[in-house]
């Protein structure tokens, strides 16, 4: 898709979930749970310093044993997060989270920060987009051969004609 993904935060909204980085896991987690969200920015504005995910949590803290009601996100956020353009295509995000192996993509635009688009969100409007192409080629076919009927029935009726021709000389 060669759509930019301004088109998707412009159909998201542009919401942005960010914390300070002296924020404990335990908070940052609550915020992600009240959010619905996966993740979440670390930073002030839009000076993005981090990004922390539930990948996070299990990796980092979980695993680690660490204590998230004490353990602040600059301690287990990923740090200077892959950022894009808002301009970049959604074909280009895709390749980049896939190659990445990343679920979020900060969005930044000249230094600003422009939302955050995630996997689900990329995946969602390409499913989306493939569905309304499906339906238009699909009204495409039927106007096709709602208009080739009538020349199917022309040639049965001339094969008839033929067979008839033959049968009665």
């Amino acid at each position: 898709m060669q759509n930019p993904l301004s088109v998707i935060t412009a159909y998201k909204g542009k919401n942005v979930h960010m914390v300070p980085k002296g924020t404990t896991v335990s908070e940052a987690a609550e915020q992600m749970f009240e959010h619905k969200v996966g993740a979440l920015l670390v930073g002030e504005g839009d000076a993005i310093e981090g990004i922390f995910s539930e990948r996070d949590v299990v990796t980092r803290v979980v695993f680690k044993g660490l204590d998230p009601k004490q353990t602040p996100v600059s301690d287990v956020m990923t740090p200077d997060p892959y950022t894009v353009s808002s301009k970049t295509t959604i074909d280009e995000a895709m390749k980049t989270v896939t190659e990445r192996r990343i679920r979020h993509l900060p969005l930044v635009d000249n230094g600003k920060l422009a939302g955050v688009v995630s996997s689900s969100d990329l995946t969602a409007w390409v499913a989306n987009a493939q569905t309304e192409e499906v339906g238009t080629l699909k009204t495409q076919l039927d106007a096709i051969a709602a208009r080739n009927q009538g020349l199917i029935y022309a040639m049965i009726g001339l094969i008839v004609a033929v067979i008839v021709g033959i049968v009665v000389n």
